[in-house]
């Protein structure tokens, strides 16, 4: 929040979920509320989405189907939408980012990625970072654990995995050895 101003915010609370739509600092996305964030109370995750643009978040209670619908600025103005967890806008894919926080791995010191493991059933770009450089590359879906031998040096490291359609990924690991 820090830099930004606030005062379009709007959330709502929507089966044990706190809804907030807000401007963050995101390099990649603008409009007034450029980005959602979703509070779990049960589980105390947070999510961001970005990629949306939304002016008022609403739950409409139905003793059937309740739902928590947004309306929003700029392209979508004209149109109400769902809240929903397809990671879609009005059926189009958003891009699906997750990112780590930057890591030593709890050892001082210069160290070398050597090798990527995870589970991808869609298509995907990882991107291994450091403070020193940086690698990306795309992984196919598949329905078995992937290895990638890597070779990223550093001190301090980050991984994000971007996926333009679907995304289901798991089992990521990162072997590293020290460089003493």
């Amino acid at each position: 929040f820090e830099g930004q101003e606030n005062k379009y915010c709007s959330g709502a609370c929507f089966e044990g979920k706190y809804y907030l739509a807000c401007k963050l600092s995101l390099d990649q996305s603008s409009g007034e509320n450029n980005a959602l964030l979703v509070y779990d109370s049960q589980s105390e995750d947070v999510t961001i989405c970005t990629g949306m643009n939304i002016k008022q978040l609403q739950v409409l209670p139905n003793p059937i189907k309740s739902k928590l619908i947004a309306c929003f600025y700029g392209t979508h103005k004209d149109k109400i939408g769902q809240i929903s967890q397809d990671g879609k806008l009005f059926g189009q894919d958003l891009e699906k980012v997750w990112q780590s926080a930057w890591t030593d791995f709890g050892e001082n010191g210069m160290k070398k990625i050597v090798l990527l493991s995870l589970l991808t059933k869609f298509d995907c770009t990882v991107t291994i970072s450091s403070d020193v450089e940086e690698k990306s590359f795309s992984l196919h879906g598949s329905d078995k654990v992937q290895e990638k031998n890597i070779c990223v040096l550093g001190k301090v490291f980050q991984i994000s995995i971007v996926s333009n359609g679907q995304a289901d990924i798991s089992n990521v690991q990162l072997e590293f050895k020290s460089n003493k």
